[in-house]
Formats: C-alpha cells, structure tokens, sequence
C-alpha cells in the first residue's frame, strides 16, 4: 500500500533529490515557502526535509535508497516515519495559501498600518501598490489634507481591522 514517507536529504540538496524521484516516476511533495528579500528562488519549508509516496512491499524503496542528494528515510526505531494523506493535503494547500498572500499581501485600497522603525510609524495609510521589486510597496498617506504617495517595505506594512 502507497503513503507518503518523509525523506531526509543532504543539505541544500532538497530540489535535486525531488528531481531525481519525479525522474524514477515516484511521487514526490517538497514544500516550499516564497522567496523573502533577495532571494531569488522559492526556499523549502522544511529545510532536508520532503515526501515521497512509496509502496515499502515494492522493490522501490532500493531505487530510492541509493540517489543522489538523499541522506536517509526518516525512521523511529525500526519503523519508517509516514505522514497522512490529509496530513500532504493540509500542507500543500496551507503552502499554497501562504504563496498567494505573499504574491499580494494587500489589495489595492485596502487600509493599512505602518511599523516598525519608520518615521510614518503608526499611522494608517492607503495601500496603493506593490512595486516591481515585490519587497516595497506605494502607500498613500494623508498629509496636510491630501493624499501623498510613499515608497515602504512590505514587511514594515500591517492590515488594518476594517471599522463595523
């Protein structure tokens, strides 16, 4: 019987071990998390850490043993560490999640609130639009009566509660 089995690879080998199994045509789930800052690339949510969906009765697991980028299968005792079908569904669509929010983490009009050690700190603002650099962010701030664009990082943006 097919689950899924958590996979242990050496360090920074993450990608390369999932494409080797995709390659052998087994099954395989690496989560990952969005670039942050200057990363460029996706980073893997669990750092040497991924799934396959094997059959352990199968001849698979020894194709699977010797690869490239794999340190070992993650055991307790004698027993192999499997994770639940629901357990890989769960993961994968709270990955997917946390990828759309950091693609767009506000919409356009939406209320904001500025943070952290910035000399606009704690006032609330008008989010206008992420900048090509997807790390910045127009804001409007109303000053003097008007409204006035600002260039801020995201991560120095908050999400005001709307008033009821």
């Amino acid at each position: 019987m097919e689950q899924w089995y958590v996979l242990y690879s050496k360090p920074r080998k993450e990608f390369r071990l999932r494409d080797e199994l995709t390659q052998k045509g087994i099954q395989v789930y690496l989560p990952t998390c969005p670039p942050k800052g200057r990363q460029k690339a996706p980073q893997p949510l669990f750092f040497r850490y991924l799934f396959a969906r094997l059959d352990m009765e199968q001849a698979t697991t020894q194709i699977v043993r010797w690869l490239p980028g794999l340190t070992c299968f993650v055991m307790f005792g004698d027993d192999y560490a499997t994770v639940p079908d629901q357990v890989v569904s769960y993961i994968r669509r709270r990955a997917a999640e946390m990828a759309q929010r950091e693609a767009e983490p506000f919409h356009r009009g939406q209320r904001v609130r500025i943070t952290g050690n910035h000399p606009l700190a704690q006032l609330d603002a008008v989010f206008d639009r992420n900048l090509s650099s997807g790390a910045r962010a127009h804001v409007l701030v109303e000053t003097l009566g008007r409204l006035v664009r600002c260039e801020i990082d995201l991560d120095m943006l908050e999400a005001v509660a709307p008033v009821h």
